[in-house]
């Protein structure tokens, strides 16, 4: 006859134990210990028209502006025809962890005659570095209505903020810009965002954390 010994109550925990292998880390921070830090803007972005807020998750942040509007038509001024407003957003986060943008979402809306194009783009970069390159898109005429964009960054290309300080310093760079006819005219015509952007982030721990 085979018998078979019943383990211990203290036994089996302590195998438990040794089974259980260490807690995996988190790869996000608690969202309680970030924060919007700071805002400011300058450009064609008018007092009070820029707002922020961040995600309950802290997983991504919206950047509400109005105001960002290039227009043109019949003795209008050419300098109606570009607009740019220049954003920083300080957020707050905690020691060990760092943050990178991976994904912009925004859109708007645009009226383009025969013969006019439309430009759009939002740069973004760490305060006091350099712009990520970011082309122009274009919208080709005629377009009568709303457009949305989407950019992702490649995971292998993500560019980390600095894990020496509290907070990241994020830049960004709005603008909206039309194309006259090569005639001269210059047609009733409009570009503007309407919504964002939304700002997708991208978290990981320091080295060593």
């Amino acid at each position: 006859m085979t018998r078979v010994a019943a383990a211990s109550a203290s036994t089996l925990v302590t195998l438990l134990a040794l089974g259980a292998g260490p807690a995996p880390c988190q790869e996000t921070p608690p969202p309680d210990q970030v924060w919007i830090k700071g805002i400011s803007y300058a450009g064609h972005c008018s007092a009070g028209s820029v707002t922020v807020s961040l995600a309950p998750d802290a997983g991504s942040f919206r950047l509400g502006m109005g105001g960002i509007r290039a227009f043109m038509g019949p003795g209008t001024s050419l300098m109606h025809s570009r607009k740019n407003c220049q954003i920083n957003v300080a957020l707050q986060k905690p020691e060990g962890f760092t943050v990178a943008i991976d994904a912009i979402d925004y859109a708007g809306e645009a009226e383009l005659p025969a013969h006019v194009r439309a430009f759009h783009r939002v740069m973004h970069y760490f305060a006091g570095g350099p712009p990520i390159a970011t082309p122009y898109t274009t919208i080709l005429d005629p377009f009568f209505g709303p457009w949305e964009h989407h950019r992702e960054t490649d995971p292998a290309e993500l560019a980390y903020f600095t894990c020496l300080s509290s907070y990241a310093s994020f830049d960004f760079t709005v603008v909206v810009r039309l194309q006259p006819p090569a005639s001269g005219e210059r047609p009733e015509s409009f570009i503007e965002l309407t919504s964002g952007p939304n700002v997708r982030l991208q978290w990981k721990r320091c080295a060593g954390s």
